[in-house]
């Protein structure tokens, strides 16, 4: 993009602004479970979350469905 066609930056009210919402991981866990037209009972399913973002995420979707979880390299450490 040229000099002459960059976009206008944004100030003062329209910069927008940072919230911080600790309950987004829970409402993207029912988000997916409610996408999912699958039940996951009788089943035991090993998650390993490689301590990864997901870690907290993965095992919420797989319960809600209705798996027995064993959870594995759940703490996020990155």
């Amino acid at each position: 993009q040229s000099a002459d066609n960059e976009l206008a930056r944004p100030t003062g009210d329209g910069i927008g602004k940072i919230e911080f919402n600790s309950n987004l991981a829970h409402l993207y866990a029912h988000f997916v479970r409610h996408t999912i037209d699958t039940s996951l009972e009788g089943l035991t399913i090993v998650y390993d979350g490689a301590n990864g973002a997901a870690s907290s995420v993965g095992p919420e979707i797989l319960s809600g469905l209705g798996a027995k979880v064993i959870n594995i390299n759940v703490n996020p450490d990155g």
